[in-house]
């Protein structure tokens, strides 16, 4: 009796009846295919910039923690100067040694300092009183000692907190070689802030206004955003449009209507430069501001 060989398997070596792209979606269903990441998931398609994928490599000074000024389109981040600006505030505070308040200020206000001399109480002034003007003149001269040394102090960190785009374009700046001979920390600032915002001495003063009064009445605070930031933004688009000369609210009949409100009578030929027209500038810039805030709200 001859012994049966075992049933041998079947094998189809035919090619697969199925396409590329049915494979494809068969292992996606499984989980297994690793193809290329869609532009949404990777971060680098549209709508994106390299800024949100690749972290600038520039860091400065430790005590600075991370706070850099950059050029405008570097980063997605809108307040990155005025974020920068309030850590350079806080170095200012904690780092120098003496009076370094000042330079605080002239970070915040974006202005001169003004280092006040004391009054002079004169002949007639009586022995105590006079040592005391002795000691505030001693006080005066070390914080004009401490504020000119601090300037220049102020100008380094600066300096040291600007990307290479950034000094790129500062260098290019017809006012920089007299910046950087006198050391000057808020002429300096100035640059940075015109260079990080986008501001162009050579575009079209007219138009570049527009925009700016356009984007200041367009901003609104995102959902999930916090105010400090939304307060942050909104400053700098209102230093762009005073950048360009604009005013907000600052508009005669704006200001007129705050006094006839206020109940006070006054000819309509006042202008700016009057008292009581000046007294209702700030009101009426404020109303105008807020009315910007609302509009956004709505939109």
């Amino acid at each position: 009796m001859s012994e049966s060989s075992p049933p041998q398997e079947s094998r189809d070596d035919s090619p697969s009846s199925e396409t590329p792209k049915e494979v494809k979606k068969e292992e996606k269903k499984k989980g297994n295919y690793k193809g290329k990441k869609p532009w949404f998931k990777s971060g680098t398609g549209p709508g994106t910039s390299a800024s949100t994928v690749k972290k600038i490599a520039h860091v400065g000074l430790k005590e600075m923690n991370g706070h850099i000024f950059t050029c405008h389109g570097e980063t997605m981040n809108t307040t990155q100067f005025k974020r920068t600006c309030e850590e350079l505030e806080r170095y200012c505070t904690v780092h120098m040694k003496s009076y370094g308040d000042d330079m605080a200020r002239i970070v915040r206000k974006m202005e001169t300092e003004v280092v006040k001399q004391p009054s002079d109480p004169g002949a007639t002034a009586t022995n105590l009183r006079q040592k005391i003007f002795d000691k505030e003149i001693d006080i005066y001269v070390k914080r004009l000692d401490a504020y000119h040394l601090n300037t220049r102090i102020l100008y380094n960190v600066i300096w040291s907190q600007c990307s290479e785009p950034m000094r790129s374009k500062l260098k290019l700046s017809d006012s920089f070689d007299d910046i950087e001979s006198n050391r000057n920390a808020l002429a300096l600032l100035k640059e940075v802030q015109r260079v990080s915002s986008n501001f162009s001495t050579q575009r079209y003063v007219c138009l570049a206004l527009y925009d700016a009064i356009q984007s200041f009445y367009r901003v609104h605070q995102a959902k999930d955003q916090p105010a400090s930031d939304y307060l942050s933004k909104f400053k700098v688009l209102y230093q762009s449009i005073k950048h360009y000369g604009g005013t907000i609210g600052e508009d005669p009949i704006l200001v007129r209507e705050e006094i006839r409100r206020a109940g006070v009578v006054m000819p309509e030929s006042y202008d700016r430069g009057d008292i009581i027209f000046d007294l209702y500038l700030t009101p009426a810039t404020c109303k105008a501001a807020l009315s910007s805030i609302h509009v956004s709200k709505r939109s």
